[in-house]
Order: structure tokens, then sequence, then C-alpha cells
């Protein structure tokens, strides 16, 4: 009959099926890993710009609909909507719309229902 002999080999060593297998597999999901992970790429020639935008929000007389749909807890789309049907005021400015912070707090007082009292 025929002999048939397997001698495994890392870095010059003779290893078992075992720890072959073990190895074979750590490689393996290395190289797999490093496929799927995109690398970083840092760019230092752009600088960071800080976020003035909070501070813009606090100190501004009027918000963008977007900044305004936010702080009533809507979407803009029911903003645009509401100053469409002219149930909250608006400032245009050329193409751009921007609702004042009066209006916003006119709004909330509109819709408030008082509690209550036993």
């Amino acid at each position: 009959m025929f002999k048939i002999e397997v001698k495994l080999k890392v870095a010059e060593r003779e290893v078992s099926v075992e720890k072959f297998a073990a190895m074979f597999l750590a490689e393996a999901i290395k190289a797999a890993q490093a496929e799927i992970t995109p690398p970083i790429r840092v760019v230092a020639s752009q600088p960071v710009k800080p976020d003035v935008s909070k501070e813009r929000k606090e100190t501004s007389r009027v918000l963008r609909v977007k900044e305004a749909a936010h702080l009533l807890g809507l979407r803009p789309s029911t903003i645009r909507a509401y100053i469409a049907n002219r149930k909250i005021a608006c400032v245009r400015i050329g193409r751009r719309v921007f609702v004042p912070r009066e209006a916003i707090e006119e709004t909330i007082m509109k819709g408030l229902i008082p509690a209550k009292i036993r």
C-alpha cells in the first residue's frame, strides 16, 4: 500500500496539524479584518472649525427653519407648512427664510393648555 507523510512547517519548524490550523486561521482573520476596515486618513492641512452654531442659536433673534423645527420638536416641513399657512411669522431675506424667536414663543403660548386646579 501507500504511505503518505505530511509535514507542516511554520517558520522552518515542524508543527502539529492543530497548531498549523490555529495559526492559519489567525492569519486569515487578520487579513480579512485588514480588508474590511478602511485605513484611517489624517488630513493635517485642513483647520478644524470651532462649533459656533450653539453660540449663534443662543444669541440670534431669528432661527433657520431647521433650528426652529428642532426647538419645537417638529419637522422642518411642518414649520414650512405653518409659514405657508401663516400660522407662524417669518422673515425672508432673499430666498432664505428665518423664524423670529418671538414667533416661536407665541406658537408655544398658543398651544399651551392651562392645568386644572382642583
